[in-house]
């Protein structure tokens, strides 16, 4: 026995709506559970209905895991060799510094940072 409930989405809410107990499990299936668990699936499902909703709106994508770090890390590189001198130093210590998030998520994902950066920034450079 589980528990099945339509979901309605509103503008910027939805609403769990004709909840009953079926006796057939569905992949809508919320419950058995303690109550923070089931909050939680339902903040998931509403993250995922979010995101459903906000690329039907605007479908442009801004892209994860640091790339969008690796590219500002090249860029700021590239525009450091325009600086003579001290300056030069601290902006590609910038660019270095834009370069630890991706490294980060790198090592936590069970990766080698470096070969992975290194990767993904030649990756980055032949676009």
């Amino acid at each position: 026995m589980g528990w099945w409930c339509r979901i309605r989405a509103y503008c910027n809410s939805y609403r769990w709506e004709d909840c009953a107990k079926v006796p057939r499990v569905d992949s809508r299936k919320v419950g058995k559970g303690n109550n923070m668990m089931i909050e939680e699936t339902k903040r998931s499902i509403h993250d995922a209905l979010c995101v459903a909703r906000n690329m039907i709106r605007n479908n442009s994508i801004v892209y994860g895991g640091g790339s969008a770090e690796i590219s500002c890390s090249i860029a700021v590189e590239a525009a450091a060799d325009k600086y003579p001198g001290v300056e030069q130093y601290a902006i590609r210590s910038f660019a270095d510094a834009l370069d630890s998030i991706p490294m980060a998520l790198a090592e936590n994902s069970g990766l080698q940072p470096i070969d992975t950066l290194t990767a993904v920034k030649s990756q980055q450079i032949k676009l």
